[in-house]
């Protein structure tokens, strides 16, 4: 019985370790350099705890690599992609604009028709 107990155990640790290392691993699978992730609140920690605002943590990671044209973050988990290069910038917002959409932020298009419409917070395929 105890045997069954520890090996339930060690197995539950190697599952999650698996989990870990593969949903953190993202941004290194894709050769893009960025911070170490921390479980579980990747590399936002301090704002998602209310000690600094979100702007200040992408500030820190912004000057962190300021040789880097993109930085990729984790957000909970989440992949993020931080952009500096400016030509990658125009590239997002112009060419590649519609495999980034369905951000974090959400808009009511009846409660607020005319944010709903813009294209940062534009919610499926429009």
């Amino acid at each position: 019985m105890l045997w069954s107990a520890v090996c339930l155990a060690l197995s539950c640790c190697f599952l999650f370790h698996r989990w870990y290392t593969y949903r953190y691993s993202h941004w290194a699978d894709l050769g893009v350099q960025g911070p170490s992730p921390r479980f579980p609140y990747g590399n936002l920690k301090s704002s998602l705890l209310m000690r600094s605002t979100i702007g200040e943590e992408f500030e820190k990671i912004y000057r962190d690599y300021p040789s880097k044209g993109i930085v990729g973050i984790y957000k909970l988990g989440q992949p993020m992609l931080l952009v500096r290069d400016p030509q990658v910038v125009g590239d997002v917002l112009v060419r590649q604009f519609g495999r980034f959409r369905d951000n974090d932020y959400y808009v009511n298009g009846a409660n607020d028709p005319i944010t709903s419409l813009n294209p940062f917070f534009v919610q499926g395929p429009r």
